[in-house]
């Protein structure tokens, strides 16, 4: 149907008007443009004798009405190619060529091969000044080595007692080394690079010889390995006094739908073979403090992988979770 119009339109035309005859039906149809234009033979060009003579080019034409006005069938006097409301194609008279437009500026060159190395590296998520100093202080272990405690001291003598050893300040160190735990699971491939990047700082930082990567997927007691996921193993506890430095979001990134999250009993189970090995656990997780679970606060310390992370907040975690073992 042409436009908006309806045969329910004509109904309500005809119902309305209530027409006669099948002429004024017709006529209503094609005004509300339901009905095809009849075609005519457009008439014969008069001659000058018919003219003179007052022939058929005084006579009224085809739609003309007895008053030499249009008639009723005015709108179907046209060219028998060509439909009432055709417009006439128009046919092109000259042709010019397409100039090209100079915009002021010249197009960059492409890159090549000795461009690509250009590229900028990944920024990382720790501030890269204080990168060093967060990780040495996550994974630092202290032990009493440092200066003479003068005030442990003092208050040995006070009780008129004879210090088996001379009491000493804690010390840290990074001599017992690091175990890298990290997460690949589907919640954690956005960081894939940032943990690329944390692994050869951590191993910088730590050193080689005592630093060891291993790659769990939501849970480490699931299996964890150096290699592949078909690779993997049941996970085994670093050397006694190593630290072990989780990275992940402990599920608190994965969808409503994802069903492999790490439960809380799996990860209270892994801390606890850590303890019964002599080794710490801290946590590394791009998750804001407002989302961290009670749970999971009370495991192991939690430092926020961003640019707000420094070695104050990560000495205060560290501390905070001293005292709670007390």
């Amino acid at each position: 149907m042409p436009g908006d119009i309806w045969l329910a339109d004509l109904a309500r035309a005809l119902d309305a008007i209530k027409p006669q005859t099948e002429a004024e039906v017709t006529t209503i149809a094609r005004l509300l443009g339901l009905a095809a234009p009849s075609r005519q033979p457009r008439p014969a060009a008069a001659s000058s004798r018919d003219s003179a003579q007052g022939g058929p080019a005084d006579a009224p034409g085809i739609g003309a009405g007895p008053d030499g006005g249009p008639g009723p069938d005015a709108e179907s006097a046209v060219a028998p190619d060509q439909a009432p409301g055709d417009v006439p194609l128009l046919q092109p008279v000259a042709r010019r060529p397409v100039r090209p437009t100079g915009w002021g500026v010249r197009s960059l060159p492409r890159v090549d091969t000795s461009q690509l190395g250009l590229v900028p590296e990944r920024e990382p998520l720790l501030a890269p000044r204080g990168a060093a100093t967060i990780l040495q202080t996550l994974i630092a272990q202290d032990i009493p080595e440092g200066p003479l405690d003068v005030p442990a001291l003092v208050d040995v003598l006070a009780r008129r007692e004879v210090p088996g050893r001379l009491p000493r300040e804690p010390w840290p160190t990074l001599r017992f080394g690091v175990q890298l735990l990290v997460d690949i699971a589907l919640p954690m491939r956005p960081f894939q690079g940032d943990q690329r990047q944390l692994a050869v700082r951590l191993t910088t930082t730590a050193g080689a010889e005592r630093t060891s990567v291993r790659y769990f997927a939501d849970v480490p007691v699931r299996g964890a390995g150096q290699g592949p996921r078909p690779t993997w193993r049941d996970y085994e506890p670093p050397d006694r006094g190593t630290c072990v430095l989780v990275v992940s979001d402990f599920g608190l990134g994965a969808p409503p739908w994802y069903a492999y999250r790490g439960d809380p009993a799996e990860w209270r189970s892994f801390v606890a073979t850590l303890r019964q090995q002599g080794c710490a656990a801290v946590a590394l997780l791009p998750v804001t403090p407002d989302r961290w679970p009670a749970w999971l606060a009370t495991l192991m310390p939690l430092v926020c992988w961003d640019r707000t992370a420094t070695a104050g907040k990560v000495t205060a975690a560290l501390r905070a979770r001293a005292r709670s073992d007390d």
